[in-house]
């Protein structure tokens, strides 16, 4: 049933790169969902998470960064600033669930490490995009920043930061970014245990709590 509406699709960049993703649709969709995987994963790390997205009526977008997956380039030859580049992937990204009929108040973000850190950076630059995940953030990976990103996160938006206590850099990147953000802006889960970013999603409690924060 939903393999059904599971659509490969290739964007371009404004730097003329070809980014690889796939689009979940649900006809009647009252939201939209852009996933970010983390560093070398790809978007199919977020495939069961999709189909979940779906039964609650939420379409949803995975993509394969730059240098990751079925899109150009190779991350093993990046330079931070290359990196950094991949704000670009997520904004392209995010024109194509508009191109969808989907205002920037319906699309949540969902991210993964460094693709959390692209999350928040996405967030604080539009602030018409209202709610975004953070799963293991960190205040720096590979030159993707976000201490300043936070500062700039408005009364209107909401990030919820999930980290691992074990996940020791990650757990204290999501306290600070916590702190900055304010409990008006933020809600901050640190779970037991060491995963990192989509690998905490197989533990129930905390996909429940994703699932009702993009629900909401």
């Amino acid at each position: 049933f939903y393999a059904v509406f599971m659509e490969k699709i290739i964007l371009q960049t404004p730097d003329n790169i070809k980014i690889s993703g796939n689009y979940l649709s649900i006809p009647g969709a009252i939201a939209a969902v852009l996933l970010l995987h983390m560093m070398p994963a790809t978007k199919e790390s977020y495939r069961q998470f999709q189909e979940e997205l779906s039964k609650n009526l939420i379409a949803s977008l995975a993509i394969d960064l730059r240098g990751h997956g079925e899109s150009e380039l190779d991350y093993r030859k990046f330079q931070n600033e290359d990196h950094q580049k991949s704000l670009l992937d997520a904004e392209t990204a995010i024109k194509f669930l508009q191109q969808k009929k989907f205002s920037k108040n319906q699309i949540r973000i969902v991210g993964a490490s460094i693709g959390a850190n692209i999350t928040l950076q996405l967030l604080a630059k539009d602030h018409d995009l209202k709610r975004g995940i953070a799963l293991s953030p960190g205040l720096d990976y590979r030159g993707v920043m976000t201490e300043f990103a936070a500062e700039q996160i408005q009364l209107s938006q909401k990030i919820l930061i999930v980290g691992a206590e074990g996940d020791t850099y990650s757990s204290a990147s999501s306290r600070k970014l916590s702190e900055i953000l304010g409990d008006q802006k933020s809600e901050l889960i640190i779970k037991e245990g060491a995963e990192h970013g989509t690998d905490m999603l197989g533990d129930m409690d905390v996909f429940k709590k994703v699932t009702d924060f993009l629900v909401k």
